[in-house]
């Protein structure tokens, strides 16, 4: 992909964190072409977390929920309540497009599942994955499209069926 085919955008993430056992969890955003290594301090509470990435035409955003000192345990909990890109909010549809990937080599599981559709409560460490298409605003009309069937049919009223 050329240097010109990407444009910098403003990505905010708003978070709801219910964190039990620790302050804070150390949280990253960045693309596939866009590899940062700042961590944000996510603390207790309702906040948003801000980054700016070059974003190509089809590209992949990441949310990473980090652990520190492997002190995570079941009674934390991050939400990814809302994914806004240049001022434009990517309403459930497109972020429940995302899949969460646990970092299974924190805690033991006797069968470890390899990604959670929809993935947006972190209940351990791990990465959320959305892909994402520029212009924004067209990723962000069409999302409805690119739903299952059977997902589509969760946001469907008895009024579309009669």
């Amino acid at each position: 992909m050329t240097t010109q085919a990407k444009k910098y955008y403003t990505v905010q993430i708003h978070v709801d964190a219910r964190l039990q056992t620790v302050s804070s969890v150390p949280v990253k955003i960045f693309s596939r072409f866009h590899s940062s290594t700042q961590y944000q301090s996510c603390a207790n509470g309702t906040q948003i977390l801000t980054e700016t990435l070059p974003l190509g035409q089809f590209d992949r955003l990441f949310v990473q929920v980090g652990d520190l000192g492997n002190t995570w345990e079941i009674k934390n909990q991050l939400i990814l309540d809302g994914i806004i890109v240049d001022g434009i909010d990517l309403n459930p549809h497109n972020v429940h497009l995302g899949r969460q990937y646990p970092d299974h080599t924190l805690v033991s599981h006797r069968d470890p599942v390899e990604y959670y559709e929809p993935g947006t409560h972190f209940d351990y460490p791990g990465v959320y994955e959305l892909d994402i298409e520029t212009p924004i605003w067209k990723y962000a009309l069409y999302a409805f499209t690119r739903l299952s069937p059977y997902r589509q049919s969760l946001y469907t009223s008895n009024r579309d069926v009669s």
